[in-house]
C-alpha cells in the first residue's frame, strides 16, 4: 500500500474543512447585510439619570432582536457607530436580521433619552486601518463596585468623547456590535466562571439583564488613537473582569490555518511511514500488513504523489501568516478588507455561529457531555462540580450584560457632547500658603510643585499625619504626583535637620510598573542597597530570589492563623469567608503552619519546610481520590504522636500505622476520650481539630465551607516571594520593617516576564495592608510623640481596601493611626472603585488633589468637596478639563484647611536614570541593625 496516494484527498479535505465554514459564514454576513437598517440617534427628552433604566430598555430590545428569525437569519443584533461629525461626536445605529428594525431603535433610543431617525444613505467615515479590542487575561471577580452602586451612565460615553478630543485631526469611527447569546452559551459562560470563582450566580461580567457577544472596532488613520479606544474602552464598564488589549484586525489564524491545512497530507504520511519503519525495525508487522520496501524506495514515495508540492504551498503560506504577524498592515492581510466590507454595510462581524464553526461545534458537543455526566441541570449548581474548558469565544468577542452595553449606548454627558475642549481655570494659592513655604524652605515641608504664577507649594510635615489623598482618570499625571511625594519624603527621612532615619517608608505596589519608578528615585537620591539609614530594601511577591516577606509566624502557628484569616476576610469578597469557613480555615491554617520539613519530604514536596498556603489548599480539597492528600495527612498524625509522646509522656498508639490517613483519623480520633482542652502537643490539637472536618462534614457542606476561598487561595500561594520558606533567602519581617525604619518597596504585581493577575495582586495588597495595620498598633505605640513616623504610600488605594467584611482597616489607620505616626499619602483613579466606606474616610483626608476627572459626577463630586457645595471657585468643567499633571488642591496648612487653588507637579523622572545604570545589587533580607 502506498500512503502517498492519500496525500491530494487528505489535503484538499483539511483545505476544505478549513475555508468552507469561513465562506459559508461570510455568505451569511452579506445576506444579512441586505436586512441591515441605518438610523441616526438623535438626543432628545430627558436623559435617564441611572444605569437601571438604560439597562431595563436595552435588554428588552435585546431580547427581541433576533426572535423567530432562526429559519431565515441565523442571529440578529444591533450596531452603534460613534464618529466625528464636524465638531462633535454623532452616533449613528444599524439593526439586522429583525422583522421589526423601527421598533428596535426606537425602544434603544428610548432607552438612552434620544430619537432614532431612518439615514439609508447615512456613510460611516472610512478612515485607515481597523483595529479591535481582544480580550486577555481573566483578572476574577470584579466586586470593588460594592457599596458604590452603579457607575454613572456617561461615563463610558464621557471617555470614548474624551480620548476623541485628545486627538482632534484624526479621522475615525467607533463600532460596537451586540447580538444576544443563547441559552446554552449562558450555560457555557456560568460553568466557565464557576471553575474560577467557585460560585455559580452569574457570568462575572454578565450581569443582571440580557447578555451579549460584543465587538469593538475602531477604524482610523491615527493609531495611537485606536489602541486608546479599543483597549480603554472596556476599561471604562462596570464589572469588567478581563485585561484587554487593542491590535489590528489581521488574517493570521486563517492563513496559520490554512498552511497547516496544506501540510496535512504530508503529515499523515510521515506518520504513516514512521509507524511502517519502527514496526518493521522492531519484528512487528513487517511483511504483513506492510510491504517491505527499502528506505530509499520509501522515501522515493515520499517525494511523490504530490507531497512535494503540498509542502511548498505550506510553506509559502506559513510565511505569508509569519509577513502578516510581523506587519498587520502587509497587503496579504485579508481580514482588513473583509471587516471595511461589513463596516461598509454598517456591520460589524461578531462571532461564527457554532454551526459554521467546526472547531466552536465539537467544543459546544463535548460541554453538552461534560454536564451530562455531571449531572448538572440548569437551574441550580452543583457544588464541587466544575464544567469548563476553553472560554467559548475567541478572543476578539467580548460577553456582556445588558448594563455594560447600556454604558456602550448611552449619551455622553450634556457639556461632552463636542470635542472641543477649554481652557480651566488656574487659581494661585492662597498668600499664607505662599508665605509660610518660603519662610520653611526645606526645613519641615515638603515641595508638591508650584501654582500657577510659579510660586513653590509645600506640604508641613506637622500636616502629613492628615492624610495625603490625590484622585485623577489615567494618563492625568496621578502616578507622577504620587512619586513627588515619595521622592521628597526620601530626602527628609535621610535629612538630620528633619527625620533622621527615623521614619519608615513603605511603597505597595499593586501593579507592577509604580515599583521600578519608587526604586529609580531611591537610587537617584542617594539610597543604596544594605545601609542604613540611607538603604532600602524591595521585595518582588513573585520572584524567587532577593529577600522574602514573613507574614507568618510559625512560633505561634495558632495565633498566626487566625490573623491570617482575619486578613482574607478583610480582604476576600464578601461572603466568602463566613462563620463556618472562618473556623475552618483557622483549622487549616493551623495545621498548615505545623508541617516539618520532614512531613513535606515524606510526601515528596521537598525537603524544606512548605509553603503554608499550598498545604492549606492541599488540606482544602477533598479527601476523596486525593493521595497527595492522604500522605501528607497519614506523616502529619505519625509526627504529632510522636511530640505528644515527647512532650507529655503519653502512651500512644503505635506509630506505624497501615490504614489509610481516614482510618487513622477515625480510630484515632473517635476512640480517644475528650481532653477538654490542650493535649500539651500543639501539632497533635491541630491534627485534633482538623479531624472534626475530616471526618464530620458531609461532601456537599464541605464545599459550602472551602470551594470560594481555596480558589483565591490557589493563586495567592504561587507568591514564592511571600510564602515559600527558603533557606537562602533573607527573610524581613514587617516587626524588621518598622522597628529599623526601613525604606522599603512591596511589590505585588509584575516583574519582567513573571507576571501575577491583578485580582491577585489586588488580594495580596489588602492582606499585606490589613497585617501591617495590626502590627502597627502592637509595634509604634507613642510614636507621634518621639518623632517617629510610618510613611504608608499607595498608587490604587482600590486595592488595599479589601471587597470583605469586617472594620474598613483605611478608616481605621486615619482616625487612630495618628497616634501611631502614620502618615497616609494615596492615590486613586476614581471614587466608585473604592469602596463606600473607605469613599467617605478619604474625603476626611486633611489634603486632598483632584487632578483631571472626565466623568462628569465624579468632577461635581470634587467640585463640590473642594468648594464646599456646587458654587465655588472650581466647577465641575473646571475640574475635567484640566493639564496633564495639575490638580485642583485643598491643602492643610499647620492644621487648618486652606481655600482650594491649582497646583502643579512636577514631572519628577526627569533625569532619574533607569535601575539598568546602576550597579544591581539585591537588596538586603534583614536590615542593618
Amino acid at each position: 500500500m502506498d500512503p502517498t496516494q492519500f496525500v491530494v484527498p487528505i489535503t484538499l479535505a483539511a483545505v476544505a474543512f478549513v475555508w468552507v465554514p469561513r465562506v459559508w459564514a461570510f455568505a451569511r454576513w452579506r445576506q444579512m447585510a441586505r436586512t441591515a437598517v441605518t438610523y441616526r440617534l438623535v438626543p432628545g427628552g430627558s436623559r435617564p439619570v441611572d444605569l437601571d433604566e438604560v439597562t431595563n430598555g436595552v435588554s428588552g430590545q435585546l431580547a427581541t432582536v433576533d426572535t423567530h428569525q432562526w429559519r431565515q437569519f441565523y442571529r440578529g443584533g444591533i450596531v452603534v457607530h460613534r464618529f466625528r461629525d464636524d465638531s462633535a461626536v454623532a452616533t449613528a445605529l444599524v439593526v439586522y436580521g429583525s422583522r421589526e428594525p423601527d421598533t428596535v431603535a426606537d425602544g434603544i433610543a428610548s432607552a438612552v433619552g434620544a430619537t432614532a431617525h431612518r439615514e439609508p444613505d447615512l456613510a460611516l467615515p472610512d478612515a485607515g486601518q481597523v483595529w479591535h479590542t481582544v480580550r486577555q487575561s481573566y483578572l476574577g471577580r470584579n466586586n470593588a463596585h460594592k457599596g458604590a452602586g452603579l457607575p454613572p451612565v456617561e461615563r463610558a460615553a464621557d471617555e470614548i468623547v474624551r480620548m476623541m478630543s485628545a486627538h482632534p485631526d484624526a479621522n475615525i469611527c467607533l463600532s460596537i456590535a451586540c447580538e444576544p447569546t443563547r441559552n446554552w452559551e449562558d450555560d457555557r459562560l456560568r460553568d466557565w466562571y464557576q471553575t474560577r470563582s467557585g460560585i455559580w450566580d452569574d457570568t462575572e461580567s454578565v450581569g443582571q439583564g440580557q447578555a451579549a457577544r460584543v465587538a469593538i472596532a475602531a477604524t482610523t488613520d491615527d493609531p495611537t488613537l485606536a489602541k486608546t479606544l479599543t483597549s480603554g474602552v472596556p476599561d471604562q464598564l462596570h464589572r469588567w473582569p478581563f485585561q484587554d488589549r487593542g491590535l489590528m484586525v489581521a488574517s493570521t489564524r486563517g492563513w496559520l490555518a490554512t498552511g497547516l491545512a496544506l501540510a496535512a497530507g504530508p503529515i499523515v504520511v510521515l506518520l504513516w511511514r514512521a509507524i511502517t519503519w519502527a514496526a518493521a525495525a522492531l519484528g512487528f508487522l513487517g511483511g504483513t500488513i506492510f510491504d517491505g520496501a527499502a528506505t530509499g524506495e520509501a522515501i522515493g514515495h515520499l517525494i511523490g504523489g504530490g507531497t512535494t508540492l503540498a509542502l511548498i504551498a505550506a510553506a509559502a503560506v506559513m510565511v505569508v501568516a509569519g509577513a502578516i504577524a510581523w506587519n498587520t498592515s502587509a497587503g496579504f492581510n485579508t481580514a482588513q478588507r473583509e471587516w471595511k466590507m461589513h463596516l461598509a454595510a454598517g456591520l460589524l462581524p461578531v462571532e461564527r455561529a457554532w454551526r459554521y464553526s467546526p472547531m466552536r461545534y465539537y467544543r459546544y458537543r463535548r460541554h453538552l457531555a461534560a454536564r451530562a455526566r455531571a449531572g448538572q441541570d440548569d437551574n441550580a449548581a452543583r457544588p464541587g462540580v466544575q464544567i469548563a474548558g476553553p472560554y467559548p469565544y475567541r478572543p476578539h468577542t467580548l460577553v456582556l450584560s445588558s448594563e455594560q452595553i447600556g454604558q456602550l449606548i448611552a449619551f455622553p454627558s450634556v457639556s461632552s457632547t463636542g470635542t472641543d475642549r477649554t481652557e480651566a481655570v488656574a487659581i494661585t494659592a492662597p498668600g499664607d500658603v505662599i508665605e509660610a513655604t518660603r519662610d520653611a524652605g526645606r526645613g519641615a515641608a515638603s515641595l508638591l510643585g508650584h501654582d500657577p504664577k510659579g510660586n513653590p507649594v509645600a506640604i508641613f510635615d506637622e500636616d502629613r499625619k492628615y492624610g495625603l489623598f490625590m484622585v485623577g482618570d489615567p494618563g492625568a499625571g496621578k502616578t507622577n504626583s504620587l512619586l513627588q511625594v515619595w521622592a521628597e519624603d526620601a530626602r527628609a527621612r535621610q535629612s538630620k535637620d528633619r527625620r533622621d532615619g527615623r521614619m519608615a517608608m513603605l511603597w505597595i505596589e499593586t501593579k507592577g510598573g509604580g515599583a521600578d519608578d519608587a526604586e529609580r528615585l531611591l537610587r537617584h537620591v542617594g539610597y543604596e542597597p544594605n545601609r542604613h539609614p540611607a538603604g532600602y530594601v524591595r521585595i518582588d511577591a513573585v520572584s524567587n530570589t532577593g529577600p522574602r516577606l514573613e507574614l507568618l509566624d510559625r512560633t505561634d502557628p495558632e495565633g498566626a492563623a487566625a490573623r491570617l484569616v482575619a486578613a482574607m476576610r478583610y480582604a476576600f469578597d464578601e461572603g466568602s469567608i463566613g462563620a463556618r469557613s472562618e473556623a475552618a480555615l483557622n483549622a487549616a491554617f493551623t495545621l498548615a503552619l505545623q508541617v516539618t520539613d520532614t512531613c513535606a519530604g515524606a510526601v515528596g514536596l521537598g525537603d524544606q519546610v512548605p509553603n503554608a498556603v499550598r498545604i492549606a489548599t492541599i488540606l482544602m480539597e477533598r479527601s476523596d481520590n486525593n493521595e497527595l492528600k492522604g500522605r501528607l495527612l497519614k506523616a502529619f498524625l505519625h509526627e504529632a504522636t510522636l511530640q505528644r509522646m515527647r512532650l507529655t509522656g503519653w502512651e500512644g498508639p503505635p506509630t506505624d500505622h497501615t490504614g489509610t490517613f481516614t482510618e487513622d483519623f477515625r480510630g484515632r480520633f473517635k476512640t480517644e476520650e475528650p481532653t477538654g482542652g490542650s493535649t500539651g502537643s500543639p501539632m497533635y490539637d491541630a491534627a485534633q481539630a482538623w479531624a472534626y472536618y475530616e471526618l464530620g462534614v458531609p461532601s456537599r457542606e464541605w464545599s459550602s465551607i472551602f470551594e470560594a476561598p481555596r480558589n483565591k487561595l490557589v493563586a495567592l500561594a504561587r507568591l514564592s516571594g511571600v510564602w515559600d520558606p527558603d533557606p537562602s533567602r533573607k527573610v524581613v519581617t514587617l516587626n524588621d520593617l518598622l522597628d529599623y525604619h526601613c525604606a522599603a518597596i512591596l511589590n505585588f504585581g509584575a516583574v519582567g516576564s513573571k507576571g501575577v493577575d491583578s485580582e491577585t495582586s489586588e488580594r495580596m495588597g489588602a492582606i499585606l495592608t490589613y497585617m501591617l495595620w495590626e502590627t502597627v498598633k502592637t509595634r509604634c505605640a507613642g510614636w507621634l510623640d518621639h518623632g517617629r513616623s510610618v510613611g504608608l504610600y499607595a498608587d490604587e488605594l482600590s486595592h488595599l481596601s479589601g471587597t470583605g467584611s469586617g472594620d474598613d482597616v483605611i478608616a481605621q489607620m486615619h482616625d487612630k493611626g495618628r497616634a501611631f505616626g502614620m502618615q497616609l499619602t494615596f492615590a486613586t483613579q476614581r471614587f466608585e472603585q473604592l469602596p463606600q466606606r473607605t469613599g467617605d474616610a478619604v474625603l476626611g483626608f486633611g489634603t486632598r488633589a483632584y487632578l483631571r476627572l472626565e466623568n462628569a459626577e465624579l468632577a461635581k463630586k470634587a467640585s463640590i468637596d473642594l468648594c464646599g457645595g456646587p458654587e465655588g471657585a472650581f466647577s465641575a468643567r473646571d475640574i475635567r478639563e484640566q493639564d496633564k499633571g495639575r490638580a485642583a488642591i485643598r491643602l492643610r496648612l499647620h492644621g487648618n484647611g486652606q481655600a482650594p487653588f491649582t497646583v502643579v507637579f512636577p514631572y519628577v523622572m526627569d533625569g532619574v536614570r533607569d535601575l539598568e545604570a546602576y550597579t544591581r545589587e539585591l537588596p538586603a533580607g534583614t536590615v542593618v541593625r
